[in-house]
């Protein structure tokens, strides 16, 4: 969940700074690109309803001290909640920097439209 949540940070950020950049240049084009950001947020979520997923199915022992909670679990909950967390790093940083280097380029564009 923390790598989940950082990811969507991250991608907020940097989307944020490429509608700001945007919103500076150009700002008819503000609201387009709020689309990354809304995406960038949802991570944080997937990964929240990951890790409600793998605690549900946590058990308590019993009272004699067995539990029915084996290594096989513990180790796919943990490899569950890897995946999760670094697909969801991976793509908040993807979303922050696709949409800041998509937004450079679509001002240098419009430069070049306007200058000749």
């Amino acid at each position: 969940m923390i790598l989940a949540n950082f990811g969507s940070a991250w991608g907020t950020w940097q989307a944020g700074l490429g509608v700001c950049k945007m919103g500076i240049d150009y700002p008819k084009g503000v609201i387009k690109n709020i689309v990354p950001i809304v995406m960038a947020g949802v991570l944080g979520i997937y990964g929240l309803i990951v890790a409600v997923i793998l605690t549900q199915s946590i058990r308590p022992p019993a009272a004699d001290g067995t539990t029915s909670y084996s290594m096989y679990n513990g180790y796919a909950h943990m490899a569950a909640g890897l995946c999760c967390g670094i697909s969801c790093l991976a793509a908040g940083g993807t979303i922050g920097g696709k949409l800041c280097l998509c937004g450079l380029v679509f001002i240098y564009y419009l430069l070049l439209l306007l200058c000749f």
